[in-house]
């Protein structure tokens, strides 16, 4: 159960100006990924967020996807606020952007979205 509050990510640079023109949150919550591979095959993986905002989203998953995939994700948000620590889900669609490898084996990627809305 996420007890944290949330706040808002800033530039890992310090010094350097932020770009974003939406405020980006920062938060841990579940999400489920769907789409299809390089080879055009369909899957579906579960993933984390690192950080989302109205323009965008950063998670990680074990799935190394390219630049240019168009993707379907589920996020499930944490709340301290019910008993089980769930709360309501945003739906979302978007095209990958950035696909970083890290050393833990999974991929960090960052979702421009074209479309979202709560369920």
């Amino acid at each position: 159960m996420l007890t944290q509050q949330a706040t808002f990510a800033n530039p890992i640079w310090t010094g350097v100006p932020e770009r974003r023109r939406k405020p980006r949150l920062e938060c841990v919550c579940p999400a489920i990924v769907r789409g299809r591979d390089a080879c055009g095959d369909k899957f579906e993986e579960p993933a984390t967020t690192v950080n989302l905002s109205a323009g965008g989203v950063y998670l990680r998953m074990n799935q190394r996807l390219e630049y240019g995939s168009k993707l379907f994700v589920l996020v499930r948000l944490v709340t301290a606020l019910r008993g089980d620590g769930l709360g309501s889900s945003i739906a979302m669609r978007g095209v990958v952007v950035r696909s970083e490898p890290r050393a833990d084996g999974q991929c960090g990627l960052a979702l421009k979205l074209d479309r979202y809305h709560f369920v």
